[in-house]
């Protein structure tokens, strides 16, 4: 009977210590991140916009798609905004930051039609969901293309894009196109008109040279202006791929609360 009542007292008091450990430890708040990135954007109705978001809290309302009523992108006080039709919401890896872990959703849209160049310096993701709550996330710069005619001078065969050495932000510092023929005189190029770049030429390689600066960027459109007023423009292309981006980005990381 002494036994019976034992092992009882012990599972019991098992029972109220894992209670009181769990009732003790500290709750984590739901949170988003958000990087400082360069979002420069070629009109292609086959391609997407894509925007990432950490979030810290699984089943989160912002991990949903079904969850989303509208989302647009805008300048500080909305003067100059963009709406944006959301089509998927992906989960991605996962990353450490603080001691927290953070899985990466990545909001795609559709490409939205334009006329002529879209651009906001400093650019904000304004996201409304269905249960009326309503969020502003800072995402860094955007610009979005649209180049009316395109040639072919440049007959292209690879692209190919680095970083900087010795460096671990993820930033192009180097992009390489190898081609095999070029029947026009390069003009300029851009990339972006928040991005600043300069190219060489080679006997088969084109080499754009993109300047140092704080925010991310992977994904870009070259477009090539000629001497003979023409242009021509290659695709958006994601030149660098990630998966330490919270521990590598410093002060371009933004935490927000959630409700």
């Amino acid at each position: 009977m002494k036994n019976i009542i034992f092992y009882i007292t012990v599972i019991i008091l098992s029972g109220l210590m894992i209670v009181i450990i769990t009732n003790n430890q500290e709750k984590v708040s739901p949170k988003v991140i958000t990087v400082s990135k360069s979002y420069a954007y070629h009109y292609d109705p086959n391609q997407s916009i894509e925007i990432p978001l950490y979030l810290n809290q699984a089943n989160h309302p912002l991990s949903e798609l079904t969850s989303y009523s509208s989302v647009y992108i805008s300048n500080e006080d909305h003067s100059k905004k963009l709406e944006l039709e959301l089509i998927r919401v992906v989960k991605g890896h996962e990353e450490s930051y603080l001691n927290e872990r953070y899985q990466l959703y990545t909001l795609t849209f559709n490409m939205p039609y334009l006329d002529n160049l879209f651009d906001i310096d400093d650019c904000y993701l304004n996201i409304n969901l269905i249960n009326d709550d309503n969020y502003e996330f800072i995402i860094g710069t955007f610009s979005l293309y649209h180049v009316h005619t395109s040639t072919n001078h440049l007959n292209w065969t690879s692209l190919s894009g680095m970083k900087k050495e010795h460096t671990f932000l993820s930033r192009i510092n180097k992009i390489i196109i190898e081609y095999d023929t070029l029947t026009e005189m390069i003009d300029y190029i851009e990339i972006g008109p928040y991005i600043e770049s300069t190219y060489e030429l080679t006997e088969n390689q084109l080499i754009i040279h993109i300047e140092s600066d704080d925010y991310l960027l992977d994904n870009v459109p070259i477009i090539i202006y000629y001497a003979s007023n023409e242009q021509q423009v290659i695709e958006n292309f994601r030149y660098i791929i990630d998966y330490q981006i919270l521990k590598e980005s410093g002060m371009l990381i933004h935490i927000y609360a959630l409700n």
